[in-house]
């Protein structure tokens, strides 16, 4: 009896194959490498079944094939032929009519769920929906057209600009995708770092319009005491809130705004002696251009300081200002100092918040022409 092993598609000798033979007797063997077969002599008389076992590295690429059997008399020959054929491959149906996927993932390319989202169909209808654990939207059996996928959410919040005087008006702007126009929105405003429901100083009722929300602000300085009194520079976070803050994002950069501020008084130098000048300088903080400075020259005494008189009004442009004071012993038309010692400016800005300041000491050294003059220390 032989048992013969072939490709099924085009009947090549399969070489290799193991084969087991069940009957009155039971045999093994492995086709060869010419034909393809394996000869099994002598058998006794009877029927035999034969079956093939695929090695490992056959079987994702072939079907196990089928057993086979034949009958053998005393003195004759049968043979037995074992067809091997390669898996089918099963090509999935295609759709039908028209039909979208979107996918959602993270830069690992694991996918994003839980978002909820807006599918955009042709004409401009809007479908809501939420990403599931595939992060997919897939629609079926759909008409031709353009599909969009919007994913609800705000970002980007902006101050424009990022600093700015305390009677500046600034803007806010925001992203808002999947948000049909006209959706209400609301911003929030804290102080840098104290950013809990309880610390909102303000909100303002805003829309989105075309996918961006967008705000004007001025802060109010005037509306209390405590207002008034604050100098520096002070850090405002904007937060944007859409469906009752289900969507949020807050300003990645704090808006600061300077307040009203004399943030220096200073002569440009310590020392002059008869015949020269000293230069006083202002630089404010919050003012707008043109506001009036008054500058007040006083002469400095251990029991009690005396003032020499006033300066001409000056007025801020770019925040700063600044007079000259010349030393002239022998007198001077405009303000001057006639005497030596110590003296200092005292800046006076009034209005709805007024500061004052006063700067440090020029020395004015000891001169001839003023010999009833005691000398300052050194």
């Amino acid at each position: 009896m032989t048992v013969l092993v072939l490709h099924a598609e085009d009947n090549r000798p399969f070489e290799g194959i193991k084969v087991k033979v069940e009957g009155p007797s039971s045999l093994s063997g492995t086709t060869d490498a010419v034909n393809g077969v394996t000869p099994f002599d002598p058998v006794k008389p009877g029927r035999y079944t034969a079956r093939a076992t695929l090695p490992g590295s056959l079987e994702k690429d072939y079907d196990p094939p089928a057993s086979g059997a034949a009958s053998v008399s005393a003195g004759g020959h049968a043979l037995i032929t074992l067809r091997i054929g390669k898996k089918k491959v099963v090509t999935p149906a295609a759709p039908i009519g028209h039909w979208i996927e979107f996918k959602f993932v993270l830069p690992d390319e694991t996918p994003v769920s839980g978002l909820d989202y807006v599918l955009v169909e042709p004409g401009g209808a809007q479908k809501p929906g939420t990403l599931g654990s595939d992060g997919k939207v897939e629609r079926r059996n759909i008409p031709a057209g353009a599909y969009a996928v919007m994913l609800k959410d705000v970002a980007q919040v902006t101050w424009l600009p990022g600093h700015a005087r305390c009677d500046d008006k600034v803007r806010l702007t925001a992203q808002a995708s999947g948000f049909p126009s006209g959706t209400p929105a609301k911003v929030n405003l804290y102080r840098e770092f104290r950013e809990t429901a309880a610390d909102v100083i303000q909100s303002l009722p805003a829309r989105v319009e075309n996918d961006q929300i967008k705000v004007e602000w001025k802060y109010d300085y005037l509306s209390s005491e405590a207002r008034k009194n604050e100098t520096g520079v002070a850090r405002f976070i904007a937060e944007v809130e859409l469906d009752g803050g289900k969507y949020w994002a807050k300003s990645a950069l704090a808006l600061e705004l300077e307040l009203r501020t004399i943030k220096t008084l200073e002569w440009s130098t310590a020392r002059i002696e008869a015949g020269e000048t000293a230069e006083i300088k202002i630089e404010t903080r919050g003012f707008p251009d043109d506001t009036e400075v008054r500058l007040e020259l006083w002469r400095f005494g251990w029991n009690a300081s005396k003032k020499v008189g006033d300066f001409r009004p000056l007025q801020l442009a770019g925040g700063t200002a600044s007079a000259r004071c010349p030393y002239a012993p022998a007198g001077a038309a405009e303000l001057a100092i006639t005497r030596s010692g110590e003296y200092f400016v005292i800046a006076k800005i009034t209005g709805a918040v007024s500061r004052t300041a006063r700067s440090s000491l020029l020395w004015c050294v000891y001169a001839e022409q003023d010999a009833t003059e005691s000398r300052p220390p050194s």
